[in-house]
């Protein structure tokens, strides 16, 4: 049976994509059983036909933030916002599902004035027993989304943040997530897969038996949020 190119590059596409996600949950897996947190790389690699080379974020002369999650996220995701001097909107999710935010990004749009240029779509905390395939897909349709409500924002992908160790399940959840963002070429932000949240630094930041951030942890989540949207920036 003869395939045609365009054919064969499908292929070629979908298989590069799948690999991604092997290789993606492997390293989250293998994330699991280290101790020291891991600094940001410039830029994630996407891979197969037609893809970037390196994902980047080029800041606009006039930053203004939309930052979507539940509403443990509100915190360090303000006080990023502040250290960036970004004008800046927080729209509270209902929960921390990825499925939420497409309500979300429409309330925000017909209630609110405010114009985005930065979207930050951050979730999956809760999604660690959605079917992959759903998670997969919610996340990307979540992306077209919020360029067809905004379409002069850069979308960037805030992955699951828990201060506690990543269980396995957790690191899977995160690795479907990136892989979704790489495919609709958004930067992704992966504290779980660079271990922000250690057996050695956990009870530093967190409070209520480790089920919350603290003041501090909320300044390190802030701090690393930064650290990682350097790592992808370029100027034009």
């Amino acid at each position: 049976m003869r395939i045609d190119r365009q054919n064969r590059w499908a292929l070629f596409g979908g298989a590069a994509i799948v690999l991604a996600l092997i290789f993606a949950i492997v390293a989250a897996f293998a994330a699991t059983t280290r101790t020291e947190p891991d600094e940001p790389t410039a830029g994630y690699q996407p891979v197969g036909p037609g893809q970037p080379t390196v994902l980047t974020y080029t800041p606009p002369s006039d930053p203004r933030s939309l930052f979507i999650g539940d509403a443990s996220t509100e915190r360090y995701t303000s006080i990023a916002a502040d250290e960036l001097g970004w004008q800046s909107r927080f729209e509270r999710a209902a929960n921390a599902h990825w499925a939420t935010l497409s309500d979300c990004i429409r309330e925000f749009d017909k209630r609110e004035s405010f114009n985005p240029n930065i979207v930050i779509l951050h979730a999956g905390q809760s999604d660690t027993e959605t079917d992959p395939e759903v998670l997969a897909a919610t996340v990307r349709d979540t992306i077209d989304l919020t360029r067809q409500v905004w379409p002069e924002a850069q979308v960037i992908v805030f992955g699951p943040v828990v201060p506690q160790v990543s269980s396995t399940q957790l690191a899977a959840t995160s690795a479907r997530i990136q892989v979704a963002a790489l495919v609709k070429n958004a930067p992704f932000i992966d504290s779980v897969g660079q271990r922000w949240f250690t057996t050695q630094n956990t009870s530093m930041f967190t409070e209520g038996g480790g089920s919350a951030l603290n003041t501090d942890g909320s300044e390190y989540v802030a701090v690393r949020f930064r650290q990682n949207l350097s790592a992808y920036t370029t100027t034009e």
